[in-house]
């Protein structure tokens, strides 16, 4: 008789080496992530999440499918005001664009069991490269979003989508009571949570220890900094409603987010829901048209 599973929770504290990670859904796994890049000075500031789908017979991935995506990015890029909406006017920003692709054909619990979704992603991020560097690289919709682009310095793309195959299916870090579990679609966001330990990982220079790639293998440059560089502080933006929803299984609060605050190395806040005018197709969730205010919550992490 199978083990029920509980909440998974999330441990994380300082480590002489860097810090170390518990997640227990199952058994435990203790990940130790030591720093193996220096932090810079500045933020990065994600300018969308754009959640993508391929499809096993999709003839030409760099086709009109992957053009169809790449005009979806641009429509939903958030033009990031000033004050709540922006780091202190004078602090270095990075921009950051973050893709999660999954492939339908599968079924809900396999959605990411296709390695043909990291395929697809680095095809996307050699696109948005070549987009940024070319001027008047095919079509006026494309040519808007290397101006969204240049407004707001996205220097990187990170493959989220590559991240959770990698970590189901290549990294061997579950069991497959655990791996059933993390990807029944009712539990999607603690493997969103899960992903995001790595994410974070990566953003502020650390590497986890033992048979794991490197994280930077997950980001790619779309500027003039090819070399990816970290930073101690990230914002993100997300629906008001990802942070409404129960509390340990929003993409925003939990179990992530607690475990964050507990530890000394980082500080985490959650902001008030905030109205933003022409938020466009950015986060458009629930019957919310692109004409209308969206209403955000900021998740503001920071290295002490």
């Amino acid at each position: 008789m199978a083990t029920a599973i509980e909440s998974p929770k999330f441990t994380i504290s300082p480590h002489s080496a860097g810090f170390s990670a518990q997640v227990k859904i199952l058994d435990g796994h203790e990940i130790l992530f030591e720093r193996t890049k220096a932090l810079g000075q500045g933020t990065f500031l994600d300018i969308t999440s754009y959640n993508g789908e391929i499809h096993t017979k999709m003839s030409d991935m760099c086709g009109c499918k992957l053009k169809k995506d790449i005009q979806g990015i641009g429509n939903s890029v958030l033009a990031y005001q000033q004050g709540s909406m922006r780091p202190t006017e004078g602090q270095s920003v990075v921009g950051t664009c973050v893709i999660d692709y999954r492939d339908p054909s599968h079924g809900l619990p396999q959605r990411y069991s296709d390695p043909q979704i990291k395929v697809v992603e680095k095809a996307l991020c050699q696109q948005l490269d070549l987009i940024k560097k070319t001027p008047d690289y095919n079509g006026q919709a494309l040519t808007d979003l290397r101006t969204k682009f240049e407004e707001q310095d996205v220097q990187y793309v990170i493959c989220e989508g590559s991240i959770k195959h990698d970590m189901l299916y290549e990294w061997k870090m579950f069991t497959p009571q655990e791996q059933k579990f993390l990807t029944s679609p009712e539990n999607s966001p603690y493997l969103c949570h899960t992903a995001e330990l790595f994410i974070t990982a990566l953003r502020t220079g650390y590497q986890p220890r033992g048979p794991f790639p490197s994280l930077t293998d997950y980001v790619h440059a779309v500027g003039p900094n090819r070399e990816f560089r970290p930073l101690p502080r990230s914002i993100t933006v997300y629906p008001s409603t990802y942070a409404e929803s129960r509390t340990d299984m929003s993409p925003v609060i939990g179990p992530f987010t607690p475990a964050m605050k507990t530890c000394s190395l980082f500080k985490s806040t959650v902001t008030q829901p905030i109205v933003m005018q022409n938020a466009g197709n950015a986060y458009a969730e629930g019957n919310r048209q692109p004409s209308e205010p969206a209403t955000l919550v900021i998740y503001d992490l920071e290295h002490l």
